[in-house]
């Protein structure tokens, strides 16, 4: 209901819209169409392409490209999906946006592996890869997108028989993968390395290593039940188990069909279904019911062959074989098996080569045909050595025992140091009692009444301390995202959906819980790294911006000797003075301004410094502008009670220091701040004193 609500007030909004506002609506009806009837998504996406070229809407052009390429992978039309990836490629060079173009390419290399045409979707996926650094999105982490790009690379070097390479590129991916921070990256790009990890071990009939890895994922097949059985019929098929493989995968399929809405497309349907017979076919091939696995192989070869699904046709291809080999159907045999060595041929697949000239090899040696039969054979092996599969195989067994060792030495080290700990612990605890006992004895009742007199008093300052460090870091959330900006930022969101523009409005939403979500994780943290500090600061001003009319630039730079990922700092620290910088700085300004946020090494102690172009803070304070009048924020001093009652500023040095910027004429060019954040031992113990407080 949902869904054709959102399609009717699509049509109605088409009725009267026009240029961008048209494309951009007619690409989302397709968007909204493509499961429920894909044919009338594809016509619509082709208009508003059409639409799009004529007012030389770019964007509009690279959007309808991108859904008309996902609506024929949906389909399973691969030849059609891969013309309308290289126009998107074409679109996003003229465009520039390299994130657009790096994930064209990645799913054009994605698209050519299921054509079989290995080498040039490892070259699609290296062209990603070299385009990732030029990528200035940071929403997502690079290493996700590295990790990405390895974990397809594998597959492509799997697909070409080059099984070494593809456990080095899945396994690397996988190294990456596991240093990931995002809980959602983790889960998406961790579970494509143990599933392709248990596929290759699977393959190579070590069903022990193929459980463990696929085990190990995240939650990808294990949680989901339908993927579970999956799992677990491909596991039974390779351990000739086919009236289990034969249950669990019925089972699979019914469960498959039902994560689909009942309005799903026809053609998405049949896609699905000829793929899930493909794997079927070979249960039934097992099971000796040939004719069950003629009968589905037979339309489904046919429809991978016209959507050029090469990977499925050439496996189809060798299981009807198969099946009419174990019919004694030789001359039905033999007209496949040539064929299927025909199209290893075209895609220079050497893997199904070999298999179909082991096929020839057997064919021809039931029928008597020696001289054939030691042709083809001679063919087979020589493939077969080409290969290697017999000597990876050996390699597998031995990245099987590395990986078993180093289990085994994990668990080694971490025995020693518990134990290591232990003893180190005992040995304190009886240091300290006999200490204890000692300092009793010598200072007796009067030393201890004084004792317990300082311990009151000091008790008493830190629970002081405790409730003035928690009202203060309240009252900076509360002051810092005031409700004040909140409530410019949502009338700017409310201003662009009276616009109709709603993807302005989407975007600055986006941006907008986002800022709101990390404002809120950080706040339960009393320090955070640098870098989120930094990420959360971005968003911040990145909306600013928006609310500006970019108005200003800004840059972030880091001097050498600053570790973003090991730096710890109070969350929230530093935004009242950007936004002190925008509003009484750049702002009044109106044009060319400038925010500077530098990061500075000094010894111990960590520097953070803003700056601004803007009119200085005399000239704000005579302008005495609205804006400033209703813009009281707290935030500058509650941040400066901060840094004084955590102890952070050492030697009686102030922690935040501000200066006046001139030109070289020596009118004001700005205003500079530089906070003194931390020192890091100190910042230890603060830490080690809050988490004691905490619990």
């Amino acid at each position: 209901m949902a869904q054709n609500a959102k399609i009717d007030s699509l049509k109605k909004v088409l009725e009267t819209a026009k240029d961008t506002t048209r494309v951009n609506a007619l690409n989302e009806l397709s968007k909204a169409l493509m499961q429920l009837n894909s044919d009338s998504a594809l016509l619509i996406t082709a208009q508003s392409y059409k639409e799009a070229e004529k007012i030389h809407f770019t964007r509009g052009m690279a959007k309808s490209c991108t859904i008309s390429m996902n609506n024929y992978r949906n389909q399973g039309n691969a030849k059609a999906s891969e013309l309308e990836n290289q126009k998107l490629i074409v679109l996003a060079e003229k465009l520039g946006d390299f994130e657009l173009l790096a994930g064209a390419y990645s799913r054009l290399g994605e698209n050519l592996y299921g054509q079989c045409r290995y080498n040039e979707a490892l070259e699609a996926h290296q062209k990603s890869y070299a385009i990732q650094p030029k990528i200035q999105n940071r929403d997502l982490d690079p290493a996700y997108r590295k990790a990405y790009v390895y974990n397809n690379m594998g597959y492509a070097h799997y697909g070409a028989g080059n099984y070494e390479k593809a456990y080095q590129y899945l396994k690397q991916s996988l190294d990456i993968s596991l240093q990931l921070r995002d809980s959602l990256s983790i889960f998406t790009i961790v579970a494509y390395c143990y599933e392709a990890l248990g596929d290759l071990y699977l393959n190579f009939d070590d069903i022990e290593m193929a459980k463990y890895y696929y085990e190990k994922s995240p939650g990808r097949i294990w949680d989901d039940e339908w993927n579970h059985l999956s799992i677990r019929a491909q596991i039974c098929l390779k351990k000739n188990q086919y009236d289990s493989a034969l249950i669990y995968y019925k089972e699979y399929i019914a469960n498959h069909l039902k994560n689909f809405s009942k309005k799903l497309d026809p053609i998405i349907k049949q896609k699905i279904e000829h793929g899930n017979n493909a794997f079927l076919s070979c249960i039934y091939i097992g099971l000796k019911n040939f004719d069950d696995a003629i009968n589905i192989l037979e339309p489904a070869i046919t429809y991978f062959d016209r959507n050029g699904l090469t990977r499925l046709q050439l496996a189809s291809l060798f299981d009807i074989t198969r099946a009419y080999i174990g019919k004694t159907n030789f001359s039905k045999a033999l007209q496949y098996a040539n064929e299927l060595i025909k199209v290893a041929e075209e895609v220079k697949v050497k893997t199904r080569l070999r298999d179909g000239y082991q096929l020839l090899s057997e064919i021809y040696e039931k029928t008597g045909d020696k001289a054939k039969a030691n042709l083809y054979y001679r063919k087979y092996a020589e493939l077969k050595d080409q290969i290697k599969t017999d000597e990876f195989k050996q390699k597998l067994q031995l990245y099987k025992a590395e990986e078993r060792e180093k289990q085994k030495l994990g668990a080694i080290e971490q025995l020693r140091k518990e134990k290591q700990w232990l003893s180190i612990g005992i040995i304190l605890l009886a240091t300290t009692v006999a200490s204890f006992l000692a300092f009793i004895w010598v200072q007796r009742k009067s030393l201890a009444r004084k004792k317990l007199l300082q311990q009151q008093d000091l008790a008493l300052k830190e629970a002081e301390n405790e409730k003035r460090i928690a009202g203060l870091e309240m009252m900076a959330l509360r002051s810092q995202m005031n409700p004040h900006f909140i409530f410019n930022c949502l009338n700017s969101i409310n201003r662009f959906v009276l616009r109709n523009d709603t993807e302005a409005a989407s975007g600055y939403l986006t941006k907008f819980s986002k800022l709101m979500r990390t404002v809120l994780e950080n706040s339960k943290q009393t320090l955070i790294p640098l870098e989120e500090e930094v990420k959360c600061l971005e968003l911040y001003i990145q909306m600013e911006q928006f609310r500006c009319k970019n108005a200003f630039t800004y840059y972030i730079k880091y001097h050498d000797g600053v570790n973003t990922e090991e730096a710890m700092i109070p969350p929230l620290l530093l935004q009242p003075f950007v936004e002190n910088a925008i509003w009484h700085g750049v702002n009044p300004k109106q044009s060319d301004g400038e925010i500077g946020i530098e990061f500075l090494q000094k010894e111990e102690a960590l520097y953070c410094i803003v700056k601004d172009n803007g009119i200085g803070r005399k000239k704000a304070s005579e302008l005495k502008s609205q804006l400033a009048a209703n813009h009281k924020s707290m935030g500058l001093q509650i941040t400066k009670e901060r840094l004084a009652v955590m102890g952070i500023n050492h030697n009686n040095e102030p922690p935040v220091e501000i200066e006046d910027l001139h030109d070289e004429n020596g009118l004001a060019a700005g205003t500079k701040v530089t906070i003194k954040v931390f020192s890091l031992p100190a910042f230890e113990e603060l830490k080690t004193i809050a988490e004691f407080i905490i619990f």
